[in-house]
């Protein structure tokens, strides 16, 4: 089986700011976000960042917790 490298887009979704970085690159770019910032916002806003770049996967961090795809409130009494 032989090894390919896969190209990364990390986004990185805080309370304050989306940022986006991709394998290859060194600087990071982001766009203010908060809580009226839809997903079709986000989506947006991450195509716009990384038009001009080219990776083949995504990896998505996000602030928040969730069990079974359910999101928890954040102070959860389990």
């Amino acid at each position: 089986m032989k090894f390919v490298a896969k190209r990364v887009l990390v986004v990185d979704v805080g309370g304050n700011a989306v940022k986006v970085l991709a394998s290859g690159h060194k600087v990071h770019r982001s766009f203010p976000s908060g809580p009226k910032m839809m997903p079709k916002d986000m989506v947006k806003g991450v195509k716009r960042l990384t038009a001009d770049w080219t990776y083949d996967v995504v990896s998505i961090g996000y602030p928040g917790r969730f069990r079974g795809g359910i999101r928890l409130p954040r102070e959860s009494r389990q």
